[in-house]
């Protein structure tokens, strides 16, 4: 009976102890995330101070990339929406590969790739529509130092290789420049605590 006790003690403990490295390590992760957000906001201000916005620039410029924020979220929304519509057929799929040794329909896949097309499209388009609302307020606010300052502010190529910033307009580098840095998650945040904390 004493050996049962002392079994179930060490069962609990390292039962315990599992949990809590669980924990550690979820804990760990969300830990990280911060981290790496803080980050992305220092790089964001680091490329966003040099433009030498003024408190009348950024009152026009944030609700534009607040509603443009609002606006993926919708999609964000809508995506989600199309996601729990696959889980169905995905969780048939993975039970006939696991169990029957199928292979998951054509159907199902096709089903899938199609939803993903879909998804892709409706993003890039609302991700061109946010840009073009964004850049109809640098081009009316902005002067033409603020704006030659944007549009050298990045090189397109370290974010697709395909870019060669020699053949790009200013207005295309502008473009580049508000979806890569003014319409980044942090950015809204960003720019908000940089007009808040001003005299």
């Amino acid at each position: 009976m004493k050996a049962k006790w002392i079994l179930s003690i060490v069962a609990a403990l390292i039962f315990g102890t599992m949990l809590n490295a669980q924990m550690s390590r979820e804990q760990k992760g969300k830990r990280a995330d911060e981290i790496i957000t803080k980050i992305r906001r220092m790089d964001l201000a680091n490329q966003i101070l040099p433009l030498l916005l003024t408190n009348a620039q950024l009152d026009k410029l944030l609700p534009v990339i607040e509603k443009a924020r609002n606006e993926g979220r919708k999609a964000e929304d809508v995506e989600f929406d199309m996601l729990v519509k696959l889980e169905g057929p995905v969780d048939a799929a993975i039970k006939e590969a696991y169990e029957g040794q199928k292979l998951p329909k054509q159907e199902t896949m096709g089903i899938v790739a199609s939803t993903f097309k879909t998804m892709r499209i409706r993003r890039d388009a609302i991700i061109a529509e946010n840009v073009e609302s964004v850049m109809a307020v640098l081009e009316k606010e902005l002067n033409a130092g603020q704006k030659k300052a944007a549009a050298n502010a990045l090189q397109p190529s370290l974010f697709d290789p395909t870019l060669d910033a020699s053949k790009m307009s200013d207005a295309e580098k502008m473009k580049f420049y508000v979806q890569a840095i003014l319409l980044d998650h942090e950015a809204y945040d960003v720019l908000l605590q940089i007009r808040t904390k001003r005299k």
